[in-house]
């Protein structure tokens, strides 16, 4: 029989602060309808900037699917599985490898390891506003999830669609990744997920109380990111750093085209050229 002891004794149980952390996640970014880039000032510079930023990262970066069947392609350890037709459609994915560029290079999220470990030893968080687990936490939602903040409204379909067919809470498996603290995440973004990877990020960013009277719904908070943090609406905030990037992976991309071009089958591996 439970006693009051044993009920007390329930009461005081340690609370898991990562539980706690998706808790939090869940609340700031449930809106009842994502909010549509379309409609935001400045969308054409916004989804100019976007799509230059993913296009020149992606490249060398773009994550593999692993054919299971003649027809199917599964991606991200089987989380994601796709007909060949649709990952060609729907890709490039950004893999977390390129996407840790994205995070420094921007100053949205900075780590320091130590090596040859390897390991998380310290979040520089001073000037950049996402701590960087968190950051690796909201990239493996946004690879997953049918439940985006910001989008398109030319993909609504595609998250309906999504939707359909998720059988796991992608929280589930955020906290599962979480606590096996595994740093090689194999998982990937398309553009549609980028878009929304970054509005979480600027809604985690303008969280705090302090910014609750200047930027209090989801909109502002996402625009002044996008505009200000980003500096997307301005191009020469942001296409130096896009220029830098494409000048340093330019000799790579060659020597991968020059071998792989021709190769889209490989070894059991579909890859697409970007």
């Amino acid at each position: 029989p439970i006693t009051i002891k044993k009920k007390i004794k329930s009461l005081h149980k340690p609370i898991d602060p990562l539980l706690e952390l998706i808790r939090h996640f869940r609340l700031i970014f449930y809106l009842p309808t994502p909010i549509l880039l379309d409609d935001m000032p400045s969308a054409s510079e916004i989804l100019k900037a976007l799509d230059r930023i993913f296009r020149i990262y992606v490249r060398g970066n773009s994550l593999s699917g692993q054919r299971i069947d003649g027809n199917t392609v599964s991606i991200d350890n089987g989380h994601n599985t796709l007909s060949i037709s649709n990952f060609l459609l729907s890709g490039p994915y950004l893999s977390w490898h390129g996407f840790i560029s994205i995070l420094s290079d921007f100053n949205i999220s900075k780590k320091k390891i130590t090596k040859p470990s390897n390991k998380l030893i310290e979040e520089e968080t001073i000037s950049s506003p996402i701590k960087y687990r968190e950051a690796a936490m909201i990239f493996i939602e946004c690879s997953r999830t049918n439940a985006p903040v910001l989008t398109l409204n030319k993909y609504i379909s595609v998250y309906d669609e999504i939707a359909k067919k998720i059988v796991i809470d992608p929280w589930t498996d955020v906290y599962d990744w979480a606590v096996s603290d595994d740093w090689d995440i194999k998982a990937g973004i398309n553009f549609m997920q980028f878009i929304d990877c970054l509005g979480k990020y600027g809604i985690i960013a303008y969280s705090e109380d302090r910014f609750s009277s200047i930027f209090p719904s989801a909109n502002e908070k996402i625009e002044h990111f996008l505009s200000a943090h980003l500096g997307l609406t301005d191009y020469r905030k942001w296409e130096k750093k896009v220029d830098k990037k494409h000048k340093y992976t330019k000799e790579l991309v060659k020597g991968l085209i020059s071998s792989n071009s021709m190769k889209s089958f490989n070894n059991n591996t579909v890859k697409q050229v970007v």
